[in-house]
C-alpha cells in the first residue's frame, strides 16, 4: 500500500489551495449521463421522486434532484456541482465553479468532501464505504461511485459520460422474512472498500489501494422480502469464494450470531460495473429470483 504516494496528493493539494485563494472562479455546466451497468437494458425510464442517484428496475441509472458530482480544481480539491436540470431518460446538467478554465475537468459521483486529485495523471481519491445504507431496489448512493472527464462542447458547456468503478453484488430474501444487516466476508486477502485511486485517465477505469479498510462490508438498514438489494465493492477475485450472513438485529454482527448465511469456497471474479446475482437467500429460499439481461447469474 503506498501510503506516501497519496500522503504526496493531499499535501501538494492543501499546500496549493492556501497559495490559490484569490484565483478566479470559472462557471461552466456540465451535461451527465451516468453508466448502466455492463450488458443491461438501456431504455430511458422516468425519473423517480428520490433523493439520490436510483438503479431503474430495467437497471439504468437515474440522477434525482439532489445528487452532487464532484469537479476537480487544477489544486486537486473538489468542487460541488449541483443538479440545475433532470431529463426523463436519467441524464442531468450539473452546475457549479471552478478555479482554472480548461477544455477537460475530472468528475467525479457522488461528490465526497474527502476526495482529491492529481489533476495531471488523472488520480482520483475516493472511499468505499465499508457500512453501507440498504435501498430497496437499488444501491447505496453513497458506494456507487463513477467518474469520467468532461468534454468541452461549447464554451462553458461541457458533457460528460461517467463510469462505474465499483461491482455490484445483487441479493433478495424471501417474501416474509427481514433482517438488519448483510455482512459480505471473504477469509482471501482482498480489498473490497476503503481508500482507493481511481485512475481517471484510463479506459476500462483501473484502481489501486491506498489505505485498507476493510475485507468485508456491511449493508445496514431494513432488508425485507420481496425487494433487490446491491452491495457495492472494489472489483476483485475471490480466489476461496465467500459468504453472506444475514442478521435479525444490529446488535447481533459483533457476537456473530447470524440467522441465517450462504456461501461457496469456489474462484468468483468480480468486474466493474457488472452485476452478480446471488438470488434469494434466507431461511426458506429456493428458486424464484428474477435474472435481468446481461447479469451474471451466480450458481452456488
Amino acid at each position: 500500500m503506498n501510503h506516501s504516494r497519496i500522503a504526496l496528493l493531499l499535501g501538494a493539494a492543501v499546500l496549493m489551495a492556501a497559495c490559490n485563494n484569490a484565483a478566479p472562479l470559472y462557471r461552466i455546466k456540465i451535461s451527465a449521463a451516468a453508466e448502466n451497468p455492463t450488458g443491461t437494458p438501456a431504455k430511458p425510464a422516468a425519473v423517480k421522486n428520490a433523493t439520490k442517484t436510483v438503479l431503474e428496475e430495467d437497471l439504468s441509472v437515474s440522477f434525482t434532484s439532489s445528487d452532487r458530482i464532484a469537479v476537480f480544481s487544477e489544486n486537486g480539491l473538489a468542487n460541488p456541482f449541483t443538479v440545475s436540470t433532470l431529463y426523463e431518460d436519467g441524464s442531468a446538467d450539473f452546475s457549479g465553479t471552478v478555479d482554472y478554465e480548461d477544455d477537460s475537468y475530472i468528475a467525479m459521483y457522488p461528490y465526497q468532501t474527502g476526495s482529491s486529485a492529481l489533476v495531471s495523471t488523472g488520480e482520483v481519491l475516493v472511499k468505499i464505504p465499508a457500512v453501507q445504507t440498504a435501498v430497496a431496489g437499488s444501491f447505496d448512493p453513497e458506494a456507487g461511485i463513477s467518474i469520467g472527464r468532461t468534454v468541452n462542447t461549447n464554451g462553458n458547456i461541457h458533457s460528460l459520460e461517467l463510469k462505474n468503478v465499483c461491482a455490484l453484488l445483487k441479493f433478495s430474501v424471501p417474501v416474509g422474512e427481514s433482517y438488519s444487516v448483510a455482512e459480505l466476508i471473504t477469509g482471501d486477502d482482498v480489498y473490497l472498500s476503503g481508500d482507493l485511486v481511481f485512475l481517471a485517465n484510463e479506459d476500462p477505469v483501473n484502481t489501486y489501494v491506498v489505505d485498507f479498510e476493510s475485507s468485508d462490508v456491511q449493508l445496514c438498514g431494513t432488508i425485507e422480502g420481496g425487494n433487490w438489494y446491491y452491495i457495492a465493492i472494489n472489483p476483485v477475485t475471490f480466489e476461496h469464494g465467500f459468504a453472506l450472513h444475514l442478521y435479525e438485529k444490529e446488535s447481533d454482527v459483533e457476537s456473530g450470531r447470524y440467522a441465517t448465511v450462504k456461501s461457496t469456497n469456489a474462484s468468483v471474479s468480480l468486474k466493474r460495473s457488472e452485476i452478480l446475482n446471488l438470488g434469494i437467500i434466507g431461511t426458506d429460499a429456493g428458486a424464484g429470483f428474477e435474472p435481468v439481461a446481461g447479469e451474471t447469474i451466480f450458481e452456488w
